[in-house]
């Protein structure tokens, strides 16, 4: 099994503070994916990269507060669960697992589902044989969200489910622009797995469908006057052509039906915010580690994750927090804006970023200037007499490459 974590070296100025802070920090109430590839028989996954992009894909997709109850049997309490072998089609009633709290168990794996069928499926996992106490039987149905239960549902719980990737396709993984010719793991991953967020196939979904649109508010708010109406295409996708944006910027939704080869797209905040219709709760912009509060931990992880300089595509939990798959300064202006660091014991001066730091035990008192030091660092290894208009542009530029909205259903292969 994997799990989505964090990875690099602290920067020097960092180092001294990362133990003490990290030790103090508070568990995140968020889904955890764990990846478990015991159901990858074909070896689709086995190679590194592949793991590793999907991992990446979860990251780009999980920014989100939640408590999952943990499924745990016991006595009479018992269970097994409807699950899709994504190595095959074939169906398992796996009997009396333990699903800890927060976690959400993934089966990814390749199938060969033929050159003209579809990229890839996502199969949510069903309960089946339930027995026990009605309060029991409520945790495994809603993982404890009250709002789940019922065709009035307006939450979602899932526990489990399976990724199936076409093995008759080829594919590109990793963080670099897809080659021509080949469909992009990152893209169709992370596709599949806002499928299994609930996106389409949850109940809080379908009922907010009416007359072959989708009427939730956020999911609304966001679309704007680009997508007055929020057409779907069988009930589960955006209808083609539907756009959201991406650190202000338009882009093609993430979750339109169909995929065309050498393209790429990212989550959108129209992606995103029609998960939070169906019961998702966002993380606040900043709140990198996803433990419900914007402090100088957030940043520390940052720090932490090296994505500041090493480039590529990286994930909110790396510090990409206005979801343009860069980390960069725009990020830290990101989470400077909201002010979310006033009126506690950290403040992020509007003027000068500076971080005021309770001091930790054995570690001298000061100002530790985060933001600034991030900001100089970038811009002296990566645009040094550069605009930050212009690096910001050239930046998105290479990571939306491939992203167009027209033709799509040409391309014959959907997800």
């Amino acid at each position: 099994m994997a799990t989505v974590g964090l990875r690099g070296a602290w920067p020097p100025m960092l180092g001294r503070f990362a133990a003490a802070w990290l030790l103090a920090g508070v568990a995140a109430a968020s889904p955890i994916l764990e990846f478990d590839y015991s159901k990858d028989t074909g070896g689709f996954f086995a190679a590194p990269e592949r793991r590793a992009t999907l991992s990446l894909a979860g990251n780009l997709v999980n920014r989100f507060l939640d408590d999952l109850a943990p499924i745990v049997p016991s006595g009479t309490n018992t269970w097994s669960y409807w699950l899709t072998r994504p190595d095959n089609l074939v169906y398992e009633f796996p009997q009396n697992e333990t699903i800890p709290t927060n976690v959400i168990r993934i089966f990814p794996g390749g199938s060969s589902l033929s050159d003209s069928g579809p990229l890839a499926i996502t199969y949510s996992a069903i309960p089946w044989q339930l027995a026990g106490d009605e309060a029991w039987k409520a945790t495994v149905r809603t993982r404890g969200q009250p709002g789940a239960a019922g065709t009035g549902a307006t939450d979602y719980g899932p526990f489990a489910g399976s990724l199936v990737f076409n093995a008759s396709k080829a594919w590109s993984s990793g963080t670099a622009a897809p080659a021509a010719g080949t469909y992009d793991l990152l893209s169709i991953a992370a596709h599949e797995l806002l499928h299994l967020f609930g996106f389409g196939v949850s109940q809080s979904f379908q009922n907010l469908v009416v007359s072959g649109s989708f009427v939730g508010p956020h999911a609304l708010a966001a679309a704007g006057p680009a997508n007055p109406h929020l057409l779907l295409a069988g009930q589960s996708h955006w209808a083609a052509g539907t756009t959201g944006t991406i650190a202000g910027l338009s882009a093609t939704a993430i979750m339109n039906e169909t995929f065309a080869a050498g393209e790429r797209r990212l989550p959108t905040d129209l992606d995103r915010a029609a998960l939070q219709d169906i019961g998702w709760r966002p993380a606040a912009i900043g709140d990198v580690d996803r433990d419900g509060a914007v402090t100088p931990d957030d940043l520390l992880v940052i720090g932490a994750s090296g994505a500041f300089t090493a480039g590529g595509i990286h994930g909110w939990n790396e510090g990409d927090v206005n979801g343009d798959g860069l980390v960069n300064p725009d990020d830290l202006l990101a989470i400077s804006a909201t002010g979310l660091f006033n009126g506690g014991p950290y403040a992020l001066a509007a003027t000068s970023p500076v971080l005021v730091v309770p001091e930790p035990d054995g570690v001298v008192p000061g100002l530790v200037s985060l933001a600034t030091w991030f900001c100089a660092r970038y811009l002296r290894q990566n645009r040094v007499g550069t605009s930050r208009r212009s690096w910001r542009r050239s930046r998105w530029a290479s990571a939306r490459v491939g992203i167009r909205s027209a033709g799509l259903r040409s391309s014959n292969s959907w997800s």
